[in-house]
C-alpha cells in the first residue's frame, strides 16, 4: 500500500474557495516544478503554487512546497476535493481548513508626472531586447508580432491571439502586456472587448484564463507588487520575479507593457497622469 503524503496549504483566494465548495472532482492538466493546474469537470482550473509565485486568482499556495515530491504529478491524475481537502490520486492529501482567505487589494489611483515616469519605463525598456524573448519563434511570428507592436488595431490584435507554441503562446503574452498597459494607464481596452467575448476560445484553456484574468483587473501578487513598486518606488529590478516567469513568457509581457505604455505616455500633452496599482 502506498503511504499517503500530507501537505497543509498556506493561503487560497476566494475563486478556489468558491470552486472547492461548488465541484468535486478533477484531473491534473499539466504539472511543473512549481506549479500543478487542476482542471475540474466544468473546465475551470485550480492551481497549486510555489510561495514565490504568490497568491492569485484560483491559486492555493502551499508553503513549504514539495518540489521533489510534486515534480512526480503528471497530466490525467485524478483529483477529488472539498471545501477541506485535496485529494491526489488517493496518494496526496492536501489540507486547506486552516488557510487563510487572499483577496485582492483594491485599486489605488496615484497621479503622476508624465516626464519620470516615462524616463524610467525607456530604461526598463532597453534591457528586454526583442529578438532575444523571440529567438525560438517562427519568422511569422515574429513578423504578427511587430505589426501589433507598431499598430494595436483589431486586426492585429485578433492575429497574435493563440500565436506560437506552449501552453501560454507568446501572442497572448503580448495580448496581456497590452491589456495590462492599459489597465495601469486606467483606460478601458476598448478593442479587446469584442475579442475577449467572441475569440478567446481560439487560444489555449489556460491562455484563456490568464487573458480573462487580466482583461477584468484580476491580478496574481506578483503582478500586484510589481505596480505598486512602479507608482511608489520605480527603480531598475523591480520586474526581475515576472522576466522569470514561465520560460520567455514573463520576458514578452514586459516588453509589450513597457512597447504600448512608453507610446501612450509619448502621445500625452499633459504633464501628469494617472496611474493604478493593480
Amino acid at each position: 500500500m502506498l503511504e499517503k503524503k500530507s501537505f497543509q496549504a498556506n493561503s487560497l483566494d476566494t475563486i478556489s474557495s468558491h470552486l472547492l465548495q461548488t465541484q468535486s472532482m478533477g484531473t491534473i492538466l499539466r504539472a511543473y516544478q512549481h506549479m500543478v493546474t487542476i482542471q475540474t469537470k466544468d473546465g475551470d482550473h485550480l492551481h497549486i503554487v510555489n510561495p514565490t509565485l504568490g497568491n492569485g486568482p484560483r491559486r492555493i499556495v502551499l508553503d513549504p512546497y514539495p518540489d521533489e515530491v510534486f515534480i512526480t504529478l503528471y497530466p490525467g491524475m485524478r483529483v477529488m476535493f472539498n471545501p477541506k481537502y485535496l485529494h491526489i490520486d488517493q496518494t496526496f492529501f492536501i489540507q486547506l481548513q486552516d488557510a487563510y482567505l487572499w483577496t485582492m487589494p483594491i485599486v489605488e489611483k496615484v497621479e503622476l508626472l508624465r516626464s519620470n515616469i516615462l524616463s524610467y519605463l525607456q530604461a526598463c525598456f532597453q534591457k528586454i531586447q526583442f529578438n532575444d524573448v523571440l529567438i525560438d519563434e517562427h519568422a511569422l511570428t515574429k513578423q504578427k508580432i511587430q505589426q501589433f507592436f507598431l499598430k494595436p488595431s483589431f486586426a492585429n490584435i485578433a492575429s497574435v491571439l493563440g500565436l506560437g507554441s506552449g501552453s501560454t503562446p507568446i501572442g497572448d503574452d503580448a495580448l496581456c502586456g497590452y491589456i495590462l498597459s492599459q489597465r495601469f494607464l486606467g483606460r478601458s481596452p476598448t478593442l479587446i472587448h469584442q475579442l475577449a467575448t467572441e475569440h478567446f476560445f481560439q487560444t489555449t484553456s489556460v491562455s484563456q484564463e490568464m487573458l480573462n484574468d487580466v482583461y477584468h483587473g484580476f491580478y496574481s501578487e506578483v503582478f500586484i507588487d510589481w505596480f505598486k513598486q512602479l507608482i511608489h518606488h520605480p527603480k531598475l529590478g523591480i520586474d526581475e520575479d515576472i522576466l522569470r516567469l514561465g520560460g520567455k513568457s514573463g520576458a514578452m509581457i514586459l516588453l509589450s507593457f513597457y512597447q504600448f505604455t512608453i507610446a501612450s505616455l509619448k502621445e500625452e500633452t499633459y504633464e501628469h497622469v494617472f496611474a493604478y496599482s493593480r
